[in-house]
């Protein structure tokens, strides 16, 4: 299993992929179009035998970004944006 955190905006993402132990495997940024998805998909399932060892978090703000995590197979969780705020605030340095 694997967990996957996404930062996504209107013109690129940010990601970081990490194991159970919280090992950092793969982390990157890749553009916001269909290519590159395609491109993080293949780089998240190198890392697993099937989609649904796949956990990713984001902010719940992009309804196509989040139906094409869902369409993959991978399990998702919403994170609200208030909530990712408050947490950049705490952990900043």
């Amino acid at each position: 299993m694997i967990i996957v955190g996404l930062d996504w905006s209107r013109y690129k993402h940010d990601f970081v992929i990490m194991d159970m132990q919280g090992k950092i495997v793969e982390r990157g940024t890749i553009a916001h179009n269909a290519n590159a998805l395609e491109e993080l998909a293949a780089g998240i399932d190198r890392h697993v035998n099937c989609a649904t060892q796949v956990h990713v978090g984001l902010e719940l703000n992009d309804g196509a970004l989040l139906a094409w995590l869902v369409v993959k197979g991978y399990t998702v969780f919403g994170i609200q944006p208030k909530s990712a705020q408050r947490a950049r605030d705490i952990y900043r340095p």
